[in-house]
């Protein structure tokens, strides 16, 4: 049984699974029954019924409607509220895997409490986040979190000096703020990390950024999130870049820059493969960076909040207002899998509303409506303009004048 958690551990795989819930099923566990309805869901009643009656089987009864919400393939996905701290102390709670504290200091560690109440010997990923407060973890828990999470491999965390987490077992962080984790972690590999921070932030010095991507094992350093507009905030990534030590890695990962900061890129010993996560700008090459094909679209640095795209689509008396943000969000999120044709019309449309300045184009509302209903967007702006873009009317014409404006 030892090889087959060692091999659940290491793999996590439907193979592994099975073979693992078999064996569970053998000596009369109902999580073996569990990860084999599972592996294998039907949108049947009898099938829900059934994994009901093993989950009750196995949380008990009062359980039951909060963990098949929060359970895999019989593990657990458990979080700070109610209903997780209760699976925690639970039969499933022997077999966690996901656990996230968030929210204010008092809730966070009352949450990390009743974790390392007991060994976590399945638990893999770990979320802290306590954002705007610093010194937000009891250092004993910290402490216990290293030995009661044998097998943690991945954390997250989101504040001002939470914690320290010495853990040998550690392979990924993701990490939001400079100095949410003090020191190190021993054998991390991958480091994805957001500064929120600026240059004018007194706390803030390039030189403790470098203290924190020194891991001695890192070989991925992930900044692709350090950009004006995003999380991360307009933080200057290139002297960030200049005072940390690239020395060892293998990969890094930038996100979009401006002419002059590519250009700055040339004056230092990068990793073998460094790339940027996006471009919104036609940069020069740059020898050994991978640079990506330009957006279309403006950078989220460059929009305001209110900024749109404006359609007239009757006879300039049906008019519709679309916010870019939304839109610019869910085109990044789906623009690698979109057809070519619906990657074109936004293409065209983009570079049509570039070239406007403050005047107006017409564009095929046939091509706007399949390009916005390619896309799934909730905001009823958009939707609205997709439907109005399929209307068909006498004396209705097959343009929309568009034009760039604030809402």
């Amino acid at each position: 049984m030892d090889d087959l958690e060692r091999a659940v551990h290491e793999q996590f795989s439907r193979d592994a699974l099975a073979v693992y819930g078999d064996a569970l099923v053998e000596r009369g566990d109902p999580r073996g029954e569990l990860i084999a309805l599972e592996l294998a869901p039907q949108a049947t009643p009898a099938w829900h019924e059934r994994r009901r009656a093993v989950m009750a089987g196995w949380v008990g009864k009062r359980l039951v409607g909060p963990a098949l919400q929060r359970t895999r393939f019989g593990f657990l996905g458990a979080n700070e509220d109610e209903d997780g701290l209760a699976l925690l102390a639970s039969p499933a709670g022997a077999h966690v895997r996901w656990f996230a504290a968030r929210g204010e200091r008092r809730v966070v560690n009352h949450a990390l409490r009743k974790l390392i109440g007991e060994l976590r010997p399945w638990l893999v990923e770990l979320t802290i986040a306590v954002p705007g407060e610093r010194d937000a973890i009891d250092p004993s828990l910290a402490a216990a979190l290293v030995y009661r999470t044998p097998e943690l491999r991945e954390v997250h965390l989101d504040g001002r000096a939470l914690l320290e987490l010495p853990h040998p077992r550690i392979r990924r962080a993701v990490i939001s703020g400079f100095d949410a984790l003090r020191g190190g972690l021993p054998d991390a590999t991958h480091l994805d990390l957001s500064l929120h921070a600026t240059t004018a932030d007194p706390v803030w010095q390039p030189t403790r950024v470098a203290a924190i991507v020194d891991f001695p094992r890192l070989r991925v350093l992930d900044l692709s999130r350090n950009e004006r507009g995003r999380l991360g905030g307009d933080s200057n990534i290139i002297e960030t870049l200049e005072a940390s030590r690239l020395a060892g890695l293998d990969e890094l990962i930038l996100p979009s820059l401006t002419v002059g900061q590519a250009q700055r890129l040339e004056h230092l010993e990068l990793p073998p493969r460094t790339r940027l996560a996006r471009s919104y700008h036609e940069l020069p090459a740059i020898a050994g960076v991978d640079i990506p094909a330009r957006f279309p679209w403006p950078s989220p640095a460059e929009l305001m909040p209110r900024d749109a795209l404006a359609f007239e689509t009757i006879e300039r008396v049906d008019h519709h207002s679309g916010p870019l943000a939304p839109l610019i969000e869910a085109l990044e999120r789906a623009w690698a899998t979109l057809p070519r044709d619906v990657v074109k019309i936004w293409t065209d449309l983009f570079d049509l509303v570039d070239n406007l300045g403050g005047g107006e184009a017409d564009y095929p509302k046939a091509s706007l409506a399949r390009a916005i209903e390619a896309l799934a967007l909730e905001q009823t702006d958009w939707v609205d303009l997709a439907v109005a873009c399929r209307m068909v009317r006498p004396g209705m014409q097959d343009f929309a004048t568009v034009r760039r404006q604030q809402i």
